[in-house]
């Protein structure tokens, strides 16, 4: 197992290698429940820059999400129960001595609510980047935009060279996981979907790898500043 203790870090606690073989992550679900729980998610997306061929790729929770997993054909790609792909996930991490990078502190919770006994390996392999995103941009009485809902999108267009802003999925991604569920359930294989059905779902990973590139993206930027 290789030691988390970077040395030659920026104000960020982040350096260029660290950012270059970093586990990009970041869940879609149904999200919080009006009864105030929070369900596990559907997927996982995964954004590897190290990783040759495909780069991106998906952990499905959901084993009747056959369907879509045969539609994406990603050799990296698995099906399977949360605890035991989030357990290999954070284990590649350990043995790689990589950081698994996510977006607030959603991901955190997700693990904490459904994968406790994961919870203190996994806080000692990931970074939080909207704690350093947010140093940044104070530090150059830079405003978010509240006019962007979505606070991914606040940060891209505040920096220098941002990168494009994230477009929602429609459906959104909770109406999306919630649509699938029921049309996987009831046609098994991806050939019997209708075009609409396979497009919410088209639009989702969609959605999901641009969150992944959104959080490198950034990180890339903060891990290059030297201010």
């Amino acid at each position: 197992m290789k030691q988390h203790n970077p040395s030659d870090t920026n104000r960020y606690h982040l350096n260029p290698e660290m950012v270059k073989n970093g586990i990009y992550l970041d869940f879609e679900g149904e999200g919080k429940k009006r009864d105030g729980t929070i369900p596990c998610p559907h997927i996982a997306g995964l954004y590897k820059p190290y990783q040759d061929g495909y780069k991106y790729n998906v952990l499905f929770f959901k084993s009747h999400w056959t369907p879509v997993k045969a539609w994406h054909q990603n050799e990296y790609d698995r099906i399977g129960n949360f605890v035991d792909l989030m357990d290999e996930l954070i284990s590649e991490a350990e043995n790689e001595g990589r950081y698994i990078f996510y977006w607030t502190i959603h991901e955190k919770v997700i693990i904490q609510l459904h994968a406790p006994e994961l919870f203190e390996r996994f806080e000692k392999v990931s970074i939080n980047l909207h704690k350093p995103a947010k140093k940044f941009a104070n530090r150059r009485g830079l405003l978010r935009d509240d006019d962007q809902k979505k606070g991914l999108n606040q940060f891209l267009k505040i920096l220098k060279n941002a990168s494009p802003l994230i477009v929602a999925c429609k459906p959104t991604a909770a109406e999306a996981c919630r649509r699938i569920d029921n049309y996987a359930t009831k046609k098994k294989r991806w050939k019997h979907w209708t075009v609409e059905q396979k497009n919410v779902a088209k639009d989702l990973l969609r959605y999901n790898k641009d969150d992944c590139l959104g959080v490198l993206r950034l990180a890339r930027k903060l891990g290059n500043s030297r201010f």
